[in-house]
């Protein structure tokens, strides 16, 4: 995956449908939910499979409820994007990805490859 595909698409925000888990009182999106939802979405945005994303941990199954993760792709680039949850009810929810229009600098120990 290059990150020029995801950059081309960063203005768009792609919406995903979840399940959250929790009891009455609070729900939660877990880590990897939202890794594999951002996962099928960014895949779906740029055409090909990210290497990799990471998001910190789960966040309050609530609107509003953001987060920031890290899409790193096959050639090493990365670029950061946000989640928000922009509904949930009834234990469903929609997310939103945004990606940033700027990558990040490389990773410690990736600089000069």
């Amino acid at each position: 995956m290059k990150l020029r595909s995801l950059r081309a698409v960063a203005v768009l925000a792609v919406g995903a449908a979840f399940a959250l888990s929790g009891c009455s009182f609070k729900s939660t999106v877990s880590k990897e939910e939202l890794e594999k939802q951002s996962f099928d979405v960014l895949t779906k945005m740029a055409g090909e499979e990210p290497a990799e994303v990471e998001c910190p941990g789960p966040i309050d199954g609530e609107v509003g409820a953001k987060t920031r993760c890290v899409l790193t792709a096959k050639d090493g680039g990365r670029i950061g994007y946000t989640i928000e949850i922009t509904s949930y009810e009834d234990n469903r929810g929609k997310m939103v990805v945004q990606v940033d229009e700027t990558p990040m600098p490389p990773a410690q120990g990736n600089a000069g490859t």
